[in-house]
Order: C-alpha cells, then sequence, then structure tokens
C-alpha cells in the first residue's frame, strides 16, 4: 500500500527504472493541501513530486503507468481537499489512487482521529479498519466519494481513449 518517495526519482533514477522493466508505479503523494503536507510532516512538496512525474513522463512512462496515492476520510479532510488533489494528478498526467484514511494508534493522526468521532477506537480495532472509519466517523460522505471515484474513473477513460485516437492519427 506505500508509495515510492517521489522526491528521489530524479531523471536518472526515472531512467534506471525504465531501463529494468519496472513497468506500474504507485507514488505517494495523499494531498496537495501544502498546510497539511506540513502538519503531517510529508514529502515531497509539490515542485518535487511536479518533476518526478515529468521525469517519468520524459522516459516514456505513460498516465496508466505513474499511479498517485492520494488519501481521503483524514481527520479535518473535506471533499473539496480531495478533488483538488485528484483535479492537480489529472492536471499532471497521472492517474489518482484514492486511499480511504484509516486510523493507527500511536500515530500523530490518531488523536485528531479519536476527536472526531464517538466511536471507541481506543477498545476497538475494526473501527480502525479503513473501510469502516471514514463511513462511521462521518468524516466524508461515502456517497461524495463513491461519486468521486466514477468521475475518476470516466476522466481516465476518455483520456486512454482521447490518447488512442490521437495515436492512431484519428480525431
Amino acid at each position: 500500500p506505500n508509495g515510492l518517495f517521489a522526491d528521489r526519482i530524479t531523471p536518472e533514477v526515472a531512467g534506471a527504472m525504465r531501463a529494468m522493466g519496472v513497468a506500474t508505479l504507485r507514488l505517494s503523494l495523499e494531498t496537495t493541501n501544502a498546510n497539511r503536507l506540513a502538519q503531517w510532516n510529508r514529502r515531497p512538496r509539490l515542485a518535487e513530486f511536479t518533476a518526478a512525474v515529468r521525469a517519468l513522463q520524459a522516459v516514456g512512462y505513460s498516465r496508466e503507468q505513474i499511479g498517485v496515492y492520494l488519501l481521503c476520510g483524514a481527520p479535518g479532510q473535506t471533499m473539496e481537499e480531495i478533488r483538488e488533489s485528484v483535479e492537480f494528478v489529472l492536471a499532471l498526467g497521472a492517474s489518482p489512487r484514492l486511499a480511504e484514511y484509516s486510523p493507527i494508534p500511536g500515530a500523530p493522526e490518531w488523536e485528531p482521529a479519536r476527536a472526531l468521532t464517538p466511536l471507541p477506537l481506543g477498545e476497538e480495532p475494526l473501527y480502525h479498519n479503513n473501510s469502516v472509519f471514514y463511513r462511521l466517523a462521518g468524516a466524508i460522505d461515502p456517497g461524495a466519494l463513491e461519486a468521486l471515484k466514477n468521475e475518476i474513473t470516466r476522466r481516465l477513460e476518455s483520456a486512454r481513449a482521447t490518447g488512442a485516437a490521437s495515436e492512431s492519427g484519428a480525431c
């Protein structure tokens, strides 16, 4: 479930990965919200992330091969923040992969997650499950998240069809 650190992908690393036959990549971004990235002490910064994706594209990786993990349902996160991250990844020419937040005891986000919900997170580990937490905690609306997933799928399919048509010379 962990993505590659994009700030470690230089043009040389991208070329080496391509030469070794690495076919599918998953990069970890989690969000484009600069405040949240700083709060979570996450890397890379957006400029570094963009440079990594551009380096991968320069050696021939396609949108379908560059998946980007985006976190959704974390304490304090809004659907708008998630949408902004999705738009950033799509505009960059990569494929967003939504990963539902799961509270982990002892992690920096544990206490904010506990404060977000009346669920007894400390007593029942089943509530830590990503498929349960955001639904029961009310962190984000499950219907809105499902609609966003469907929209991402439609847009990726449309981009794939457009790319295939332009490659074949069709207008």
